[in-house]
């Protein structure tokens, strides 16, 4: 596929999805990655799924868990 027609699935996707309603966010993240499926091919999938992970399991991201968790385990108390 030529970079015209992926540009015109991307564009036609995302004013689709948005006007049902699926968060910004979501709306791009699963277009970006219809697009690479389109454009690489299937093992693109793979790719995708690892850098995904990579990004998630990272150790600044420890943190997060806790902050959520914390206060309900406190009791109010600081």
């Amino acid at each position: 596929m030529d970079i015209g027609s992926l540009s015109i699935i991307l564009i036609v996707g995302l004013l689709l999805l948005i006007s049902i309603g699926v968060p910004m966010g979501f709306a791009s993240g699963f277009m970006g990655a219809v697009l690479v499926f389109l454009y690489i091919g299937e093992h693109a999938l793979g790719i995708l799924l690892s850098r995904y992970y990579s990004l998630v399991v990272t150790y600044s991201f420890l943190s997060v868990p806790l902050f959520i968790l914390w206060p309900p385990c406190s009791n109010g108390q600081t």
